[in-house]
């Protein structure tokens, strides 16, 4: 930490990575969905938009005490309190609404 500003100084190429991102931001209090990083997440308020690069489970943090619904079967989707367990494959893209 320097003068109140904390800084993160990456010493080689492409070190920079996913995982360390989600760190960082964990770190920082920021609202992360995935405890790991094999996730692309698109989200606002009511909709989220998942697609997995790396395949398994995942432990989905919801951002509110929500109900959600697949968009794409319509049906309401079982959680665990704020959490959405997931089990992805490779390349598997998933539409959830929030309310």
């Amino acid at each position: 930490e320097d003068d109140g500003c904390r800084r993160v100084y990456v010493g080689e190429p492409c070190g920079l990575t996913p995982a360390l991102i989600n760190r960082l931001a964990h770190d920082a209090g920021a609202y992360v969905p995935s405890a790991s990083s094999g996730l692309q997440v698109d989200m606002n308020a009511d909709f989220v938009s998942l697609h997995c690069i790396i395949p398994g489970h995942y432990d989905f943090r919801l951002p509110r005490t929500c109900t959600v619904t697949n968009l794409k079967t319509g049906r309401t989707v079982r959680t665990e309190g704020r959490v959405l367990p997931l089990d992805l494959v490779a390349g598997e893209t998933r539409w959830y609404g929030l309310k």
